[in-house]
């Protein structure tokens, strides 16, 4: 070992850790001391503080330091005040002084002191101004919330989940902008449909044609339809069919009409003869002759003229078979109407033919449908 001149010591030694705690130190001092260097112009808001080019001028031409044994931590010391004297300045807070003892070269950061600088005003939100079309009327309103939804519920606008909304609710809100609000709303509607009837025929030979008979009546159907309807601003647009039942079926009308030829009862009649005899005896000879004369009638008598059916026609038409009742529905002997006249064989008016047809067309009608066709005559001379 040369005299003067330390030795290196030996790696892992104590020396050897306390020279790199030393390099460590300085080069943190030296990296604060670049940052210091590094600072821009304060903004127009920030406060220039007292001292702030001497203080960093100070850090640039700071004497070295040595580290004595008897205060083996003031290099320590002196980096974190260094340190923390840079934060305080860069983020423009109170006034900074640092001293320096010379017998001890540690630096010492006093208290902050009560800057007179007021501190950075925040900058003041501006309000956002926007109509709003809503129910039929126009509002303008005027927030200062970010987004759409804050807006319109700080103006007191209540907008439901199932609104249409022109904008997004999250969304940021344009000034000046217009905004429309539709109203959407549902309700249930029922409604009753009718289903008609059919009437089905049906051929059947045990009736006489021109006759029919109904088996079943006929019952309209009904269906109770259930809509679920959509409404934007109260008005329909769409409907959607959600339950369809029927509360009552549909009965369809079976009517039996008449094929079988109709019997045809001949009207008789009687043909009287009469004969008589004349004897005439002349007294001058002995010779008589007699002359016999006959003379025949034929006489064909009405059944209108006698018994049961004179009292009917009678009864129904004062026993005039060129009737016609007040209303003009009914004709005749026998107050036929005309589909019922045709429907036993008749044709034209009942009240144009002969006494005889008309009786002959009622007793087929008689014998086809009963006493029934004249209740109210039939009923009373006690044919039922």
């Amino acid at each position: 070992m040369v005299a003067g001149i330390a030795a290196e010591p030996a790696p892992g030694s104590r020396r050897a850790r306390v020279r790199a705690e030393r390099a460590e130190r300085a080069a943190s001092i030296e990296r604060a001391e670049s940052k210091q260097s590094a600072f821009e112009a304060p903004v127009a808001d920030t406060p220039v503080w007292p001292n702030r080019a001497e203080f960093a001028a100070s850090l640039k031409t700071e004497t070295p330091i040595s580290i004595h044994k008897s205060s083996k931590f003031s290099l320590f010391k002196r980096s974190r005040a260094v340190t923390a004297a840079v934060v305080i300045i860069t983020s423009g807070v109170g006034a900074v002084a640092v001293t320096q003892s010379s017998s001890s070269a540690e630096t010492t950061i006093p208290s902050q002191t009560q800057s007179s600088v007021p501190h950075r005003t925040i900058a003041q939100e501006v309000a956002t101004t926007f109509t709003v079309k809503i129910d039929g009327a126009e509002k303008t309103v005027s927030s200062n919330k970010a987004t759409l939804g804050d807006a319109l519920a700080d103006a007191g606008v209540v907008v439901n989940r199932s609104d249409i909304v022109s904008s997004a609710m999250s969304a940021p809100v344009v000034n000046g902008s217009t905004i429309s609000v539709t109203r959407v709303t549902t309700a249930n509607e029922t409604e009753t449909v009718k289903d008609a009837f059919a009437t089905k025929e049906v051929d059947d030979d045990s009736l006489e044609k021109g006759t029919t008979q109904v088996e079943t009546e006929g019952q309209d159907g009904i269906t109770t339809n259930t809509y679920e309807v959509t409404y934007h601003d109260g008005k329909e647009v769409s409907r959607v069919l959600t339950i369809s039942a029927v509360t009552q079926p549909r009965v369809d009308k079976v009517v039996h009409v008449g094929t079988k030829e109709p019997e045809v009862t001949e009207v008789a009649t009687t043909t009287t003869t009469a004969s008589s005899s004349a004897s005439a005896t002349s007294s001058s000879t002995s010779d008589s002759s007699s002359s016999t004369t006959t003379a025949s009638t034929d006489s064909s008598a009405s059944a209108a003229g006698s018994g049961v059916w004179a009292q009917l026609a009678q009864c129904e038409s004062g026993g005039n078979p060129n009737a016609v009742s007040s209303n003009g529905l009914y004709y005749g002997l026998y107050q036929f109407t005309v589909s019922t006249w045709q429907s036993v064989g008749g044709s034209g008016l009942p009240s144009q033919a002969s006494a005889d047809e008309q009786t002959l067309r009622a007793q087929i009608l008689q014998q086809r449908s009963g006493w029934g066709q004249w209740p109210a005559c039939a009923r009373s001379l006690g044919l039922y």
